[in-house]
């Protein structure tokens, strides 16, 4: 599980789409939505990746919308297995485009997630949780009228609960 918290008085993010790379590849592209056009729109993803090998913990980069997207926070993955990792950039228009990942060595799988940010006083990260553990659990602080954003990968698992 991987969250992180960002943003400041009067932000507020949307949940646009998920998408799933199930090729075994060293880049994928994922052409979803990025919502409403806005002078003051960030797109942030969430990458889940598996490997094939170990030390492939960051992706190498990430483009959203062509943009060269800002790595916010990193859960690297030990000795293979799943990582994940969350981007963000500006990307004031356009209704939809292409997040293109891309490792050194290839992925067995990959899955995204995408919210629209609007209105961030900063797009730098207030505070991160990152945990491999089953089930996940940890808390993570925000700021008066920030965003909480989170996600997970479990291949088996059908849910999880998120409070606070």
């Amino acid at each position: 599980m991987l969250g992180g918290s960002i943003g400041g008085r009067n932000t507020r993010a949307v949940y646009l789409a998920n998408a799933v790379g199930t090729t075994n590849a060293a880049s994928y592209t994922y052409n979803v939505s990025f919502g409403v056009e806005n002078a003051r729109r960030h797109i942030i993803v969430c990458h889940f990746a598996t490997h094939l090998t170990a030390n492939l913990a960051v992706p190498s980069s990430c483009t959203i919308g062509g943009v060269v997207a800002s790595l916010l926070v990193s859960q690297p993955a030990v000795s293979g297995g799943n990582s994940h990792q969350f981007w963000i950039a500006a990307v004031p228009t356009g209704a939809s485009g292409d997040v293109v990942i891309t490792r050194a060595a290839n992925m067995g799988f990959g899955a995204l997630l995408v919210w629209a940010a609007y209105d961030l006083v900063s797009p730098a990260l207030i505070h991160s949780l990152a945990t491999f553990a089953n089930p996940a659990t940890g808390s993570l602080d925000t700021t008066g009228g920030g965003i909480a954003l989170g996600g997970a990968l479990n291949l088996t698992a059908t849910g999880f609960t998120w409070a606070g």
